[in-house]
């Protein structure tokens, strides 16, 4: 830091920005768009050009990112680590998946086989979270197609918190009842489980009470439009 650097007060106190943070923050963010560029380009080779040598985009997308890892200020050393540790874990699982079905054959067994997202999904989780610190900390609008450009189906996700269509707490209620606690062992379904004895005292009863009516009698149609005219 030299006489020239201006300072800032903080919430924790002065600071100061230094040339040399202002050259990491111009390599961090050239590096972040290579890596997004690696990304675009992949997938569209990937779609449009088949999967042999789509492959090939992983090697700049990983050390692009890399590199966008090692130069991002981030002053919560945690969740800096945190980030490095997803991307290391992502570059090893994508070496399994490389040596283990070949180059060629990578992106069709990850298609084949979802469950190899686990091993190569920690990559994407850094980018991810380098999105959040983004949108976060700057209110960049392109952080948020950063974060949302993977797309997976809910069908390799598996998930009932994550929905494509956003309605998660629909799909919570489905899988709640489904669950071991709300089905008997013949499948029929449990009205009252057991547990509900011991939180009666602390539930709207006649709240519950509307909505299962609710739920249980269809919601009228709506109006024709001609009926709607003839009221006006």
């Amino acid at each position: 830091m030299t006489k020239a650097d201006p300072q800032f007060e903080g919430v924790y106190g002065s600071y100061a920005i230094t040339e040399q943070d202002r050259q990491e923050v111009r390599r961090y963010r050239i590096a972040l768009l290579v890596s997004g560029l690696a990304l675009s380009a992949g997938l569209l080779q990937w779609w449009q050009l088949g999967s042999e040598l789509a492959w090939l985009w992983v090697l700049p997308l990983a050390s692009a990112l890399g590199l966008a890892l090692r130069w991002i200020h981030i002053y919560l050393r945690p969740l800096h680590q945190a980030l490095q540790l997803f991307w290391l874990l992502g570059c090893l699982g994508w070496c399994a998946l490389l040596a283990l079905n070949g180059p060629a054959a990578a992106l069709p067994t990850l298609q084949r086989q979802p469950l190899w997202i686990l091993a190569i999904g920690p990559l994407f989780a850094a980018m991810a979270g380098i999105g959040f610190k983004e949108f976060f900390c700057f209110r960049r609008p392109e952080a948020i197609g950063l974060t949302d450009a993977f797309d997976f189906p809910d069908r390799i996700l598996n998930s009932a918190l994550g929905k494509h269509d956003g309605n998660v707490y629909e799909a919570l209620y489905r899988e709640a009842k489904k669950s071991s606690l709300n089905v008997r062992a013949d499948g029929t379904p449990i009205l009252r489980p057991k547990f509900f004895d011991s939180v009666e005292e602390h539930l709207d009863t006649e709240f519950l009470a509307l909505g299962n009516a609710t739920q249980a009698t269809p919601a009228p149609a709506p109006p024709a439009a001609a009926d709607s005219k003839s009221r006006l």
